[in-house]
């Protein structure tokens, strides 16, 4: 569905800056694209849910946590402070 929705600006092709092969080529790989995506999300999200199952993922949890949520607090302060330096 999310392929024919995203799909469709390419498929009706409005200004015909696709011609011949080359529209032909885009379809082809654009759908291979959604389809190999959701593969690889799919085999992610499975793979996630086994290591989750384990009980050795808590101390990893906790350590991602704090590795991912420090770079994230320091950019939403920095544009913050950018946003509120541009209004005032």
């Amino acid at each position: 569905m999310i392929l024919a929705i995203y799909g469709t600006p390419i498929l009706t092709n409005p200004g015909n800056e696709l011609i011949g092969f080359q529209a032909m080529l885009t379809i082809i790989l654009f759908s291979f694209v959604f389809i190999i995506g959701g593969l690889l999300m799919a085999y992610g999200f499975c793979k996630v849910d086994k290591w989750v199952s384990g009980r050795h993922h808590e101390k990893v949890l906790y350590i991602s946590f704090f590795v991912f949520i420090i770079p994230a607090l320091v950019m939403l302060g920095d544009m913050t402070i950018a946003l509120l330096r541009n209004e005032i």
